[in-house]
């Protein structure tokens, strides 16, 4: 190889051709897979939680709402990516409605 020469590409034929494997598609098949739903209403006083539609819905194994998560005594959902790192300082439960909803998608 030198400047201005082609590189010869390995990955490219199994891409163009549909069989490339990415990581999105290579999990266990006992994986679950999670969903959160957002309120699509701002400001909103969120008075109770139904579960029991999802919970009927085949395949679902948990539905976790706010008042689970605080019977578990989970103080902070944030987690450091790599052994040995320290999270950030993130607020209690970010992300999670507690009484209501500040801006809609919360």
């Amino acid at each position: 190889m030198s400047i201005g020469q082609p590189l010869t590409r390995r990955e490219d034929q199994r891409f163009l051709t549909g069989k490339g494997r990415y990581a999105e598609n290579t999990a266990p098949k006992d994986a679950l897979a999670a969903l959160f739903v957002r309120s699509p209403h701002a400001f909103a006083d969120v008075k109770s939680v139904g579960t029991q539609a999802a919970l009927a819905i085949k395949g679902v194994v948990a539905v976790i709402t706010m008042d689970d998560i605080k019977a578990a005594d989970v103080k902070n959902l944030s987690q450091p990516r790599f052994p040995g790192a320290v999270a950030h300082s993130v607020p209690p439960l970010l992300g999670c409605v507690q009484g209501g909803v500040v801006a809609s998608g919360e």
